[in-house]
């Protein structure tokens, strides 16, 4: 992860435009797949990269447990909802990833919509969320204030930069789900992937925490930027944000967001 101090909103914009600028050559360079950054806000440069699944349980739990927590709460779900989702059994599911070689997609496209639609209404998740808006990733990391924080974080990510994936049968991997999903809206108003991190151990999979794999990261892959911007430039921030229509309304449309950014507008934003 490259680690990068910036002390202003213009200096983040330029070093996002710096980051595109290098993918473009990148994928000139190489002639191969380089794929877009995505990125994520967070509202302290301290706080690590984890899931709601990692501050959930202080454990790693294997797919095949947490498969079985949402099987068995889906019915509940479902009929609180009135939404359906036919993924596959258990005992299904388990066969899919013996098939697939362990490393490879274990996640099918009814699971990921299930899974996606549980993140989004705050079931602890493996799913670790992005944006593929440097702007949303601002909102998200300026949004709330956390009390004597200096500074916010907003990470780029990209996971092939034009050479073949390599992996170790001893350290965690990460994979990114892309956005073409049929879930709730937030997830298109929002413009999220995701990313989940898993590794091997007694032959089984489990989930991983995400700076395990990075901190162990192999080749030009799973490239991390770490951009740290001041929260002293949080109201000006917000307040060019808004008149991008970049607000808590237009990503979360509920009724407590629209309060939210009414309230910006009127009171903080004067």
């Amino acid at each position: 992860m490259k680690e990068i101090n910036v002390s202003s909103w213009e200096e983040y914009e330029t070093q996002i435009e710096e980051l595109h600028g290098w993918r473009s050559r990148r994928k000139e360079q190489t002639g191969l797949y380089v794929n877009d950054l995505v990125f994520r806000g967070q509202s302290n440069s301290a706080w690590k990269l984890l899931t709601t699944l990692d501050r959930y349980i202080d454990r790693d739990m294997s797919l095949e447990e947490y498969y079985k927590i949402i099987s068995v709460s889906k019915p509940q779900i479902e009929t609180f909802t009135d939404r359906r989702w036919e993924i596959p059994s258990r005992s299904e599911y388990i066969k899919n990833i013996c098939n697939s070689g362990f490393r490879g997609s274990d996640i099918q496209t009814p699971v990921y919509e299930y899974m996606a639609y549980l993140r989004h209404h705050g079931f602890p998740s493996p799913l670790l969320d992005w944006t593929r808006s440097p702007y949303l990733a601002a909102f998200f990391a300026f949004n709330q204030i956390v009390s004597e924080v200096g500074s916010v974080s907003i990470y780029a990510y990209v996971e092939y930069a034009g050479e073949a994936k390599l992996t170790s049968s001893d350290t965690p991997w990460i994979q990114l789900l892309g956005p073409y999903v049929r879930t709730h809206r937030r997830h298109f108003l929002q413009q999220c992937s995701y990313t989940i991190c898993k590794k091997i151990a007694n032959e089984k999979i489990y989930y991983a925490r995400h700076e395990e794999a990075f901190s162990q990261r192999l080749g030009v892959q799973d490239l991390l930027w770490k951009i740290n911007v001041p929260m002293s430039e949080r109201l000006k921030v917000l307040k060019k944000l808004d008149v991008m229509n970049i607000n808590a309304y237009a990503l979360f449309g509920s009724e407590e967001s629209l309060m939210d950014a009414m309230a910006k507008r009127e009171i903080l934003f004067r």
